[in-house]
């Protein structure tokens, strides 16, 4: 039944959203954040109604560097009831923001560290070209794991300074792999990088002087990047698994943040999943008390279950169904695990949104799921992850409405959490209605969608305007609802560098730049400004 295609919209987008929602890729400098968030706090009590939404459309978003100030301000006596609840209110993100955002920070710091020291110990370095292979190491970081799909300027940036490198005669196997993983024009052909073939490049790195981690991030990227047959060296990561657990000073997190990658590049490169179970195993071996491995084998399980259910016919052959309920039950028996191990993590029960979608009224229905997804947001009020999971437990194709998805869409705009991305899951939800709309053009059409729109992307570049990611999908979504004005506006603002991933093609993104450029000419915008 058609019902059932639609299972992988939520899903994907909140894949989508949480590899490109890079709103803190730009730390402040340091005493900024606090900064803002006095003056914010000053607006909330404004005598301007307009400067006091302004100012409230922000707080919530700010940094866990900023936890002290809000507090301090919630605890004065002068407060008035309204400015003391919001305050109180914003505490509810910050407060938990805080330790991931540190963790996330030490990992980050661990992770510039090693590569710069690989690259120094690695025995290919020379005056004439460190400069510009430490400064391209520094610019190849902020990519994150997936640098082709990222914006084009930072890229280029990188890009530029391994060429430097290069030009002046490094051949160190660590950045000719971190150039062609940058760079990867050539994947799906030979993947030859301008000095030499990726394939023998990895197998040189693989024997280097580098540390077991650099050698785990470099072949992720190779097995996301290449569209080839990565034959044998997909079987690299088991082994690196058992090194990386075993490095000193290894921070946490950083063992499943690679192990997940892992995964992922596995199923971005033609479900090679050959590799998999052996890998889990070893990834337990390493880990044996940790939530982290039964996670990944319960996602794998599930991701599985999604292709066999997206290829049946349930109404026509419910015994079909029997087919996924082992995989089903196994989930459910390791994500339970993996939140007696780990309740503070928000992924099990995230996921669990996703095994009682699968299983509805026969796992507990509604009452079970939303079970669940309090237990994610109560972890994590930042979890992106749960919201689009029960956004998809709620579509017409499974156990809700148009209503019950809009609803809930309306919920998430009203956290005001444009830090973690949550506003957008009202976008996803107009998005996953529009496709099963008699005329998608036409839904995008309706007055309120575009107020929905309008608001989740107004509030969003508001909180970061630098985001190239967010105004290419304001400029496209504007152009979808006919908002030429508003589309032309972010198309002047992106000008010449878009993010192709939201457009598709630079073809897509040119044609409706000029649309946009073109109709706004000929007919004078009479709508008020937008960001």
């Amino acid at each position: 039944m058609l019902k059932y295609r639609g299972i992988a919209f939520a899903i994907m987008a909140a894949q989508f959203w949480l590899a490109h929602w890079s709103v803190a890729q730009q730390e402040p400098a340091p005493g900024a954040e606090a900064a803002r968030a006095k003056k914010l706090i000053e607006d909330l009590d404004d005598p301007d109604a307009q400067v006091r939404r302004q100012a409230s459309l922000q707080l919530n978003s700010l940094g866990g560097d900023v936890l002290a100030v809000i507090e301090e301000s919630a605890k004065k006596e002068d407060l008035n009831p309204e400015l003391r609840a919001r305050l109180r209110l914003a505490l509810t993100y910050i407060r938990p923001r805080v330790v991931r955002e540190r963790e996330a920070r030490a990992r980050k710091a661990w992770e510039a560290k090693v590569l710069h020291d690989a690259y120094d110990k690695s025995g290919h370095t020379n005056a004439a070209w460190d400069g510009d292979a430490h400064r391209a190491i520094d610019l190849f970081f902020p990519l994150g794991p997936d640098p082709l799909h990222g914006p084009a300027e930072p890229r280029d940036a990188a890009l530029a300074a391994f060429q430097a490198a290069v030009d002046k005669g490094c051949r160190d196997p660590l950045l000719l792999a971190l150039r062609g993983i940058t760079d990867g024009q050539d994947a799906g052909r030979s993947y030859h990088t301008p000095t030499g073939n990726m394939t023998r490049i990895i197998d040189d790195l693989q024997k280097g002087n580098y540390p077991a981690a650099v050698k785990m991030r470099v072949v992720n990227g190779y097995l996301r990047t290449t569209n080839i047959t990565a034959g044998d060296r997909v079987l690299i990561p088991i082994s690196l698994v058992t090194e990386v657990a075993k490095m000193s000073g290894l921070p946490a997190g950083e063992l499943d943040a690679l192990a997940n990658d892992f995964y992922t590049a596995q199923r971005e490169n033609h479900d090679q999943f050959q590799a998999l179970n052996p890998f889990v195993d070893a990834y337990q071996r390493a880990a044996p008390n940790s939530a982290g491995p039964r996670l990944l084998r319960a996602r794998a399980k599930l991701d599985a279950a999604f292709t066999t259910i997206n290829n049946l016919d349930h109404a026509v052959n419910p015994p079909l169904w029997k087919q996924v309920l082992p995989q089903l039950k196994e989930a459910e028996a390791l994500l339970q695990e993996a939140w007696t191990l780990d309740p503070r993590d928000p992924h099990a029960p995230s996921l669990m949104v996703r095994v009682e979608m699968y299983e509805g009224e026969d796992g507990g229905g509604d009452e079970a799921m939303e079970l669940w997804f309090h237990r994610a947001m109560e972890s994590d009020p930042d979890s992106y992850e749960a919201c689009a999971a029960k956004l998809a437990y709620l579509s017409p194709a499974w156990h809700g409405s148009a209503g019950q998805m809009l609803g809930f869409g309306r919920e998430c705009l009203a956290t005001e959490n444009w830090r973690a991305g949550l506003p957008l899951i009202l976008v996803q939800a107009h998005n996953r209605l529009s496709e099963g709309a008699p005329d998608s053009r036409q839904y995008f059409e309706r007055p309120e969608v575009w107020t929905d729109i309008r608001e989740v992307f107004a509030g969003a570049v508001l909180n970061f305007p630098n985001n190239l990611n967010l105004r290419c999908e304001y400029a496209k979504h504007a152009a979808k609802c006919g908002q030429w004005d508003t589309a032309h506006r972010q198309f002047e603002i992106i000008g010449d560098k878009p993010v192709l991933a939201v457009f598709g093609s630079q073809t897509s993104y040119d044609y409706l730049r000029k649309k946009a450029k073109r109709l706004v000419a000929e007919t004078p915008a009479t709508r008020p400004a937008t960001n």
